[in-house]
């Protein structure tokens, strides 16, 4: 059962653990990593920024994790999920540790080919995510893939897709890289065949969002 949208959630009219859960309902049932997408509980004004990837808008955001359907590639997949808390300086944003574990036993599309399953063990390392709610309750920003311990698991150092990835036996470009780069126009400017977008085009990005750096810009 989803959450119940306390009223005001960017005010101090709602209560953190009214917060919190909504954060945790899309997270864990509705953002397309762990379960099936419920596209209901983003706002049309979502963005997601990874460290390399995005921005992207939500109607892209979707596409992406459709066409992964992680849930489906690694159906055990859990997010081990601990440190729920209010970022005190940002009252309208949720901040979870995770550290993912799963098994590759179910095809991976990535959009340049289909991975068959690998029998793979995933054990990711720890990585700091973000949830920011709008008045209504529904998610105006996600942040994911920001590696607090490079040094554990199997993922390479990298988080979310790019660590599950690594742990199954695909190679990943270093993403301050050319090859990384190249890898990212194609996506973006031919589509799926060359593999997701990564980048929003900028007519479809939300004018709330004003930062200027787009995909692995200075990282």
């Amino acid at each position: 059962m989803l959450a119940q949208a306390p009223a005001a959630v960017g005010s101090a009219a709602a209560t953190d653990e009214e917060k919190i859960a909504l954060a945790k309902t899309f997270l864990l049932e509705g953002n397309g990593f762990y379960s099936p997408l419920q596209p209901e509980l983003f706002a049309e004004n979502f963005v997601f920024r990874a460290p390399v990837v995005g921005p992207l808008c939500k109607k892209d955001y979707l596409a992406t994790m459709g066409l992964f359907k992680l849930w489906e590639a690694l159906p055990d997949l859990e997010a081990n999920d601990f440190g729920w808390c209010v970022d005190p300086g940002a009252p309208s944003t949720v901040r979870v540790f995770t550290r993912n574990t799963g098994t590759h036993s179910g095809p991976l599309n990535v959009g340049s080919v289909v991975l068959p399953p690998t029998g793979k063990a995933y054990e990711g390392t720890v990585e700091s995510l973000s949830v920011t709610l709008d008045e209504s309750g529904k998610v105006k920003a996600l942040t994911a893939g920001y590696v607090v311990d490079r040094f554990g698991g199997n993922g390479g150092g990298l988080g979310a897709i790019a660590g599950i990835l690594v742990a199954i036996g695909l190679p990943v470009p270093k993403p301050y890289g050319p090859l990384f780069r190249f890898s990212q126009w194609l996506g973006n400017t031919f589509g799926s065949k060359f593999g997701p977008r990564t980048i929003s085009a900028e007519e479809d990005l939300p004018s709330w969002y004003t930062n200027p750096l787009r995909g692995s810009e200075g990282f």
